[in-house]
């Protein structure tokens, strides 16, 4: 701020643009901030930096030298500092996340920038990141895996067909880890109802298991009948249609699906497994 209170002045001091050859939008974010950081610390008079980017895990990869596909763009970052905050006490650094919605001036010209220059053709020999490879991998992965779990034969016809909030239907991913249906977190009964891999007459009956085929009500005990129509469960949107629907069933059911040392679905039961 200036001594009159009014903010300083913004002025252009450089820009430049350079493709990053095959990287993702994280990789090309930290390469951006790794040149404009050594940039800025070059500049004559240059006491305090304020970097702002959009990407927020490029800000917390700027000063991480453990080994990830980007990691030369770290180093570099760290190399200059090591020199350059040394130098004076009153030398600082601020990494500031700006998201995009907030539709900040420099950061917009900086965008607009970009989306003006020529695009370059990588080319045959064009410079690749680790992290990129196993981006495209896992998509082509999950392209294969998407396309086969279409297949009823592949999927298995007693999989359940659920949709999401945008009336998708569900279908796995390996993206950011975790379960390979995000969107089930509850327990393993989730798990069972969904697959028909669960003690139920349908799965006695596959498995050709001498048990009772039998549901609690006395008809064959199926998938479709104890979700759908057996009276002896707790409903709350009839057969389940979206995700949420099979979480409220199995949480007025416990014992649904669920594993125990009984060979019956107790319906009600708040002791049972689940």
């Amino acid at each position: 701020m200036s001594e009159d209170g009014e903010p300083p002045t913004l002025h252009k001091v450089w820009e430049s643009w350079a493709p990053v050859g095959c990287a993702t939008s994280v990789d090309a974010e930290l390469a951006g901030i790794c040149v404009a950081l050594c940039k800025a610390l070059a500049l004559p008079g240059c006491n305090a930096v304020y970097l702002f980017s959009n990407c927020l895990p490029a800000l917390r990869l700027a000063t991480d030298c453990t080994e990830y596909g980007g990691q030369q763009h770290s180093l570099a970052i760290v190399q200059t500092l090591s020199g350059w905050l040394p130098e004076s006490a009153n030398h600082c650094i601020y990494l500031i996340h700006s998201p995009s919605c907030l539709k900040w001036g420099p950061q917009g010209e900086a965008h607009e920038l970009l989306q003006a220059c020529p695009q370059v053709a990588v080319g045959c020999h064009a410079r690749t990141i680790l992290t990129w490879l196993c981006d495209f991998a896992d998509h082509k992965a999950l392209d294969l895996w998407n396309a086969r779990f279409s297949d009823e034969i592949y999927r298995g016809k007693h999989f359940l067909p659920l949709q999401d909030a945008q009336d998708r239907l569900l279908r796995p991913t390996t993206k950011k880890g975790g379960l390979w249906l995000p969107a089930f977190a509850g327990g393993y009964n989730s798990h069972s109802a969904r697959m028909g891999h669960t003690p139920i007459g349908e799965y006695y009956h596959w498995f050709n298991i001498p048990e009772s085929t039998q549901c609690v009500c006395g008809r064959f005990g199926s998938q479709d009948h104890i979700l759908g129509s057996c009276r002896k469960f707790t409903f709350h949107a009839g057969y389940p249609y979206y995700v949420w629907d099979l979480d409220g069933f199995l949480f007025a059911n416990r014992r649904a699906f669920s594993f125990s040392a009984l060979h019956t679905q107790r319906p009600r039961d708040e002791e049972g497994i689940g």
